[in-house]
């Protein structure tokens, strides 16, 4: 078996693999690869900035805010709804107060007769007596002040004859004779003298 020589007379070594550098294929290669590394990250994310879930819908629904409002005042305390106080007219019972029924309308016999009418629709109406000075037009009814049960039977005598003004009593009271205990005088004037207790509502 024979050794091959080079030319000069040495041994003939093998024939080496090419190293990095020796020529520029591997590094042509090295770069296509770099190059087609880094479009496929770009491609990658193009494609989730087109179709990934991190971008919201245009059909989702917002979050809905519950406001609650408060009304304030100026210095920042709520302020309270409005009320409306309703001060009530005294009531009374139809008998809680004497009355004594006045003629001052100088028609004779209307005082009695009135006074018949009321006594049988429950007042306590007992006397009757005639008014001092002139003549009343319009019926009155007084009332000894401060008195609230006669104050009440006054006003309500007034929802049975409209005609009629509610007043304090005068002092002296315009009667020819004393109250006798009566805390409530229905003073008849013309306008109702002679007519019917259930006639007088409708005017």
């Amino acid at each position: 078996m024979t050794d091959e020589r080079d030319l000069t007379g040495g041994r003939r070594r093998p024939p080496r693999a090419p190293r990095v550098g020796d020529s520029r294929s591997p590094v042509t290669t090295i770069v296509v690869l770099a190059i087609g590394a880094v479009a496929v990250i770009i491609g990658l994310v193009l494609l989730f900035s087109i179709t990934g879930d991190s971008t919201p819908s245009d059909t989702a629904e917002a979050p809905t805010a519950v406001v609650t409002t408060v009304p304030i005042s100026i210095v920042g305390i709520p302020t309270a709804a409005p009320t409306t106080t309703t001060i009530a007219a005294p009531t009374a019972g139809k008998g809680d107060a004497p009355l004594l029924v006045v003629n001052a309308s100088g028609v004779g016999g209307s005082a009695s007769s009135m006074l018949a009418q009321l006594a049988a629709d429950g007042y306590a109406a007992t006397k009757v007596a005639n008014a001092k000075g002139g003549r009343l037009e319009q019926t009155v009814v007084y009332y000894v002040a401060g008195d609230a049960a006669a104050e009440g039977v006054a006003r309500l005598l007034t929802t049975q004859i409209p005609q009629a003004q509610v007043e304090p009593m005068p002092d002296p009271p315009p009667i020819d004779r004393p109250l006798n205990g009566a805390t409530v005088a229905l003073m008849i004037g013309r306008d109702i003298a002679g007519r019917p207790l259930a006639d007088l509502a409708a005017g």
